[in-house]
């Protein structure tokens, strides 16, 4: 290579380094982490084309090898995925996350049948969690007695899944049976929501409910009590700040990461030494036993393995809930043809945030409830993947 050439690739990889000395981070995590990662892709055909420039290498691509190109995953260091997505435009909440072979694609719900006669599978409902982060909730119910597929039929009683460690404090959670946890929950619309350590979620799923009376963003309250907890999202679309992203005293709104939770709930089981390969999942809530967690760990589909699934906290399942009828939308869509079970409209769902060594939290789906119960009640359990954002 002449000098001229090396030289100006020099410069270029100088911008580089320049923009990730701005943004403070590496670059693997900047891509894993950005709040805008559309911008990066954009960045990266930048350096591509600018590189194919300096070498004087042909711009263009065959149609097929670009396509194939596009629909391919990007792996960061952390495994952490990140997805271009093949219908030419930001995805977003209750689109179907779909594989075939090597490779994942995003694609609207309406569009998935034209995937499917391509030979993809629908293996998740796409999720934007509160903090810029996506994801893929799973498209069944955990089952303690078919931990590798979930409850695929819906009706299964092995469905119910305890939380488990009754009476013990999981070292790596956060705890919040503490006067700090009463913090101010603050809301861009209401000065202050509320002082408890639970609340009410705004969601479209109360468009029409009677007991709607406070609104955001076309969300809407299912109650107007002082504990009404903020959107997970602001009027312009970005990710709530009070979600996910930390805040002057402990709040089960800033526990956001999933995959932490999950490891620790793992960490903690002591008692089924072979929850891993056993037929079932042992659906304990004593000490020693974590059967929601493990039962995520086992889970798996299409394209993805055991041990790549996690239980999700509570702004994950917020997020979800939040844009209730694109994701149940999806969901009942594709139960249609057997690939999903939709959410339960009047029952509870266990989250990966501990409230204390005795509570955990739920979120009950019939009128947006945020509240912790017993460790060793029985409660629905979805499983997430936990995916960058496009």
């Amino acid at each position: 290579m002449d000098k001229t050439k090396q030289q100006k690739i020099d410069d270029l990889f100088g911008v580089i380094d320049k923009r990730i000395s701005e943004n403070h981070k590496s670059i693997a995590f900047h891509l894993a982490e950005a709040h805008n990662a559309s911008e990066n892709i954009r960045f990266s055909h930048y350096v591509k084309a600018k590189v194919k420039e300096i070498l004087d290498m042909p711009q263009g691509e065959p149609q097929d090898e670009a396509q194939d190109s596009a629909r391919k995953e990007y792996v960061a260091e952390d495994g952490v995925l990140n997805f271009r997505n093949e219908c030419g435009r930001s995805a977003i909440s209750g689109d179907v996350v779909m594989f075939k072979e090597d490779h994942f694609i995003v694609v609207p719900r309406d569009k998935r049948k034209d995937w499917q006669a391509d030979g993809y599978t629908p293996v998740g409902v796409y999720v934007i969690a509160s903090n810029g982060e996506t994801g893929m909730l799973s498209l069944v119910n955990m089952s303690w007695e078919t931990p590798e597929t979930g409850d695929v039929k819906g009706d299964a009683t092995g469905r119910f899944i305890r939380y488990g460690g009754y009476g013990s404090h999981v070292d790596g959670l956060k705890s919040y049976d503490n006067d700090e946890a009463r913090q101010k929950v603050l809301n861009r619309q209401f000065e202050v929501v509320g002082y408890a350590r639970y609340g009410y979620l705004p969601s479209d799923k109360f468009e029409n409910g009677c007991g709607a009376k406070a609104q955001v963003k076309g969300k809407y309250f299912y109650d107007d009590d002082d504990n009404l907890l903020p959107p997970p999202f602001n009027a312009d679309g970005t990710p709530n700040p009070l979600f996910g992203q930390g805040n002057d005293a402990p709040s089960f709104l800033s526990n956001n990461n999933s995959r932490a939770n999950t490891d620790a709930l793992i960490k903690d089981v002591t008692e089924q030494e072979d929850w891993m390969t056993a037929e079932k999942i042992t659906n304990c809530g004593d000490k020693g036993y974590h059967p929601a967690a493990c039962c995520c760990r086992r889970f798996h589909t299409v394209g993805t393995e055991a041990g790549d699934w996690d239980m999700p906290t509570i702004p994950v399942l917020a997020s979800a809930f939040y844009d209730w009828s694109a994701v149940q939308g999806t969901l009942e869509d594709l139960a249609k043809d057997g690939l999903a079970v939709p959410l339960n409209e009047s029952n509870y769902y266990w989250s990966s945030s501990e409230y204390s060594q005795y509570y955990a939290y739920y979120l009950y789906a019939s009128n947006g409830r945020v509240y912790y119960f017993s460790k060793y009640y029985y409660y629905l359990v979805r499983a997430f993947r936990r995916l960058p954002r496009i």
